[in-house]
């Protein structure tokens, strides 16, 4: 079938890549004595794009055999639908991203091979061939091929010039620039990534900030950040006049924090107003994200910063930005010992901690970090926001992983409160289906969130409740949470749940 995939021989030749299929929705007829409701869904146009995203998502899975069906799937329509160009992209990505420099290799070969032959390898997938010996920290024969990309006569007519090279070639596009940049700096690269910075001036092509970014990425990673490095790059920034973004700010928050500023967040946020960027909720949403990751104590305690500023500017926080906050503080317990959780007097988790009052004794004796999320969680309630199920499902993990008789506890009451608030959706949707019942256009929004809300607990919220069960080693409770699945009816689905069903059934580790 679709040998391409997996190395072997490809079945098509020849193609330009560009086809298109029309797809059908294939609908079951309805049932004896039962109307069809609604229309029949108009054909859509099956782009290769589409179907590259596709097969580089079930490669780098390493699910290649769901890719072959693709592959195989295109070469079975009437007419064929030769994969092309866009799809062998794909295709290359998917083993680049999982840093598999044969499997690339081989495929590249392919492609050149049996591709079509009026659309040889582009830019673009000679980019995903450079990637792959970045990602497998062979920055040296990258860059040996990306010289050779520079050169190839496939390259230089697919960006509009001849195929003689030299002075007059054409330049490569911005993107690739950035991701030759990128490969070099994560290689620890700095003087050769700097030079090609300037390489890509000298062909004409100016650096966006998404250019510069990268370098502040680099330059802003460890505990210990090049400061002279990012104050040059901040002003290569505004020689060239171009505007920074939400990532720039989040990479210059970084700096000062680990500079030692205790008024970090306040800095950057007039270091933004300076730069006519006024910060608005999606603006302190991505910062937020972005700090709560590395879960250091400095930076969550700026994300609280940023969150009090929100606050107190009457720019109000959504339950994002809450989410995310709480599952930095959820996820962050693992390594962080209680002594250094414990916020100092400036510090300003003294500000989340303050309203633990609201907790009972049992909950404010936990983990700092635990306290904090709970106050969040109820400061976020207080302002109408209801947490979602990514947030429940932290808090499921987090409690259990505490691998105490408050955490299990904790964990049982929160997923019963789950149950009841699912089964609450369900009970609503279901009446205003029925008050609608007449109306005809608002049915079927209503039938649409009574299925969303029918009480059944998604597959995620199962799968965190048994791991973190299966990891205490309470087969008991495990055991307990497999039949409230089936007496619920749940279908499993998810080959991860269905092993630690499997697991749990056999009663052993």
């Amino acid at each position: 079938g679709g040998g391409a995939v997996d190395g072997r021989q490809g079945e098509a030749r020849g193609g330009e890549g560009d086809q298109e299929a029309k797809v059908e929705e294939e609908r079951a007829p309805a049932a004896a004595g039962e109307e069809e409701e609604g229309t029949p869904l108009p054909p859509a146009t099956l782009h290769q794009a589409i179907v590259s995203t596709f097969l580089a998502g079930f490669v780098q899975a390493q699910a290649t055999a769901h890719a072959n069906t693709i592959w195989s799937w295109l070469l079975s329509r009437s007419p064929p639908l030769v994969p092309g160009l866009v799809c062998w992209t794909g295709l290359l990505h998917g083993y680049a991203a999982r840093g598999e420099v044969q499997a690339v290799e081989a495929a590249f070969a392919e492609l050149q091979r049996v591709g079509p032959p009026a659309a040889p390898p582009d830019v673009w997938a000679w980019l995903e061939r450079v990637d792959a010996h970045f990602a497998a920290r062979l920055p040296d024969e990258a860059m040996r091929l990306a010289r050779d990309m520079m050169r190839d006569k496939g390259v230089l007519r697919s960006l509009g010039g001849g195929s003689s090279g030299g002075d007059n070639a054409p330049p490569l596009p911005e993107e690739a620039w950035n991701r030759l940049m990128v490969g070099l700096l994560s290689n620890g690269r700095r003087i050769e990534a700097e030079a090609l910075l300037d390489e890509m001036r000298r062909a004409g092509v100016e650096p966006s900030i998404f250019t510069f970014n990268g370098f502040l990425k680099s330059y802003t990673r460890g505990a210990r950040p090049d400061l002279a490095a990012v104050v040059r790059v901040l002003r290569l920034i505004t020689e060239h006049g171009l505007e920074p973004d939400v990532y720039t700010f989040t990479m210059v928050l970084q700096t000062l924090l680990a500079g030692g500023l205790k008024d970090a967040t306040a800095r950057t946020i007039a270091i933004m107003e300076q730069a006519k960027v006024k910060p608005t909720a999606t603006t302190y949403g991505a910062i937020v994200h972005d700090l709560v990751q590395s879960g250091q104590r400095e930076h969550l305690d700026a994300a609280v910063q940023l969150l009090d500023e929100m606050e107190a500017k009457r720019i109000p926080a959504n339950e994002v930005i809450y989410t995310s906050l709480i599952q930095g503080f959820l996820g962050a317990i693992p390594s962080t010992p209680v002594s250094s959780a414990d916020p100092s007097p400036s510090s300003a988790l003294v500000s989340v901690t303050a309203g633990a009052a609201g907790l009972d004794a049992a909950s404010r004796a936990q983990h700092p970090y635990m306290v904090a999320a709970l106050t969040l969680k109820q400061r976020m309630e207080k302002r109408g926001l209801r947490l979602n199920r990514i947030g429940h499902n932290a808090f499921l993990a987090a409690a259990l992983a505490l691998q105490s008789e408050w955490g299990t506890d904790f964990a049982l009451r929160l997923f019963a409160t789950m149950q009841r608030e699912r089964g609450a959706l369900s009970r609503a949707a279901g009446a205003a289906g029925n008050a609608g019942s007449g109306s005809g256009e608002g049915n079927e929004d209503a039938a649409a969130e009574a299925q969303a809300g029918r009480g059944s607990t998604p597959s995620d919220t199962w799968y965190v409740l048994l791991d973190g069960f299966v990891r205490i080693g309470d087969f008991g409770r495990a055991e307990a949470v497999v039949h409230e699945m089936r007496r619920q009816g749940f279908e499993v689905r998810n080959r991860g749940l269905q092993r630690l069903v499997n697991q749990v059934v056999r009663g052993r580790p």
